[in-house]
């Protein structure tokens, strides 16, 4: 598959990154060559100095034979007027960074009038993350499968849990509901467990289900789901988008930014919002406004290691739920992640949503990908897949199918009907069906099968 990126910028260099590492053609167009220069230097990819938006460059690109065009520039405007001309000199697919609340607005009717198929936005795709890990209790990260009927939830076993040393089963015979623990990440080792594995304290459990299954199961382990008051450092972008999204839930926010024509634009804009002009990252700020009142701390500042400070102290003052914005992830390595709760970064956010873009626009053969996510730090693929009638593996029992080690098929979806399948259950067409697997190139369904 053939894709051009326009834009070295942060996004742009990751998704270069991890494109590159999933076996795409990339094309980086970029205009400032000490960038490009510095990018191609770590990898493998094909590189042109130049404007995305001029015809001449975008034909020595090869947009003619581009599967996927993906303008991700800091120009809003230049991001969307490079995918309509890539659409007109024969890219197949276009995907527009768009950051502008405005146009954020109206992104349907933008993304139809000019023929883009995809308008992301990485601050709103953000902020909507946040409000999915603050929907349930303590967790590091929430992703969503079939428009939001089955979420897949990941959060660090504490010491004192009660599911030490409990095997899997054991959980199945208490909860008694369509859950499935479908990966553990224990230190750097990864596991797709089978009913006989014993859970450990620190190991971090990712969980897929429906909704009212999983609020029981959190519910069994004696943790706290709702929240009602979150307080944010830092004004920017992400915060004007989760505020909204959470005083519409009903949750009380206070927001402390510094900067006094932010404050005052949040303050207008959110009248039901406590907006504090004051450096959120200050201690002392932090012990006067109180910050062990409230159920969750968001650190949401332009400066990683601020966020990080922050988010410490706030872990010391009693806080279990804080989410830190960290762009350089790299820095991670010299925290204790316990410290800071959930991390975040808008690059890896959109980089996520757009490597999913681009998956599920490949060719997989008898199945349609519908979504894919990657967990347990990118070393597991959870995958769900439509199965159509010419697929090899329909109506086999699944214990006479030979799958291979460390891929699970963990739900089938039959209509609205959520299966948790035994070895006496067979996939059918029209099934969704939700794989978790280490095997990385899968291209198939009948990948899932030794060959």
């Amino acid at each position: 598959m053939n894709i051009i990126i326009v834009g070295a910028g942060k996004v742009g260099e990751y998704l270069c990154q991890d494109l590159a590492s999933e076996g795409y053609d990339i094309t980086l167009i970029e205009k400032d060559k000490e960038i490009l220069n510095r990018i191609l230097d770590y990898n493998d990819i094909i590189g042109i100095q130049g404007d995305g938006a001029d015809t001449f460059v975008l034909e020595e690109a090869g947009i003619d034979r581009c599967d996927i065009f993906i303008a991700v520039t800091n120009q809003d405007e230049l991001n969307m007027v490079s995918c309509v001309m890539a659409k007109k000199l024969g890219a197949n697919y276009t995907i527009s960074r768009v950051r502008n609340p405005e146009y954020s607005k109206h992104v349907d009717f933008m993304s139809e009038t000019m023929d883009i198929n995809l308008m992301i936005n990485p601050e709103l795709e953000t902020a909507r993350e946040i409000v999915r890990i603050l929907s349930y209790p303590n967790v590091l990260n929430v992703d969503t499968f079939d428009h939001g009927k089955i979420n897949i939830v990941s959060f660090r076993l504490k010491e004192n849990s009660v599911l030490n040393d409990m095997s899997l089963n054991e959980i199945q015979n208490k909860i008694n509901r369509n859950i499935l623990v479908c990966s553990v990440l224990r230190g750097e080792e990864v596991f797709i467990p089978n009913g006989d594995f014993i859970l450990k304290a620190n190991d971090i459990i990712y969980i897929i289900g429906e909704n009212d299954a999983l609020n029981e199961f959190f519910r069994f382990i004696g943790t706290k789901s709702k929240i009602k008051n979150v307080i944010v450092v830092g004004g920017g972008r992400i915060s004007y988008y989760l505020i909204e999204r959470l005083i519409k839930q009903h949750v009380h926010v206070k927001v402390i930014e510094k900067r006094k024509s932010i404050a005052e634009f949040l303050s207008f804009n959110f009248p039901e919002a406590d907006v504090i002009k004051q450096d959120g990252t200050n201690h002392d700020v932090l012990e006067e406004e109180r910050i062990d009142f409230f159920d969750a701390f968001i650190a949401l500042t332009g400066i990683d290691e601020e966020n990080i400070i922050a988010s410490i102290f706030a872990h010391k003052k009693g806080l279990e739920r804080t989410v830190t914005k960290v762009d350089r992830t790299r820095i991670l390595d010299m925290v204790e992640l316990k410290e800071i709760g959930t991390t975040i970064s808008p690059k890896k956010v959109i980089s996520d949503k757009i490597v999913q873009f681009v998956r599920t626009h490949s060719k997989v053969e008898n199945a349609k990908i519908e979504s894919l996510y990657r967990i347990a730090d990118d070393k597991v693929e959870a995958i769900e897949v439509l199965i159509d009638k010419d697929s090899e593996i329909l109506n086999i029992r699944l214990k006479d199918l030979d799958i291979r080690e460390n891929t699970l098929l963990s739900f089938i979806l039959r209509g609205n009907k959520l299966i948790i399948p035994n070895g006496d259950d067979s996939i059918q067409i029209d099934d969704k069906v939700f794989i978790i697997t280490t095997n990385k190139s899968f291209k198939e369904i009948e990948d899932i099968l030794n060959k």
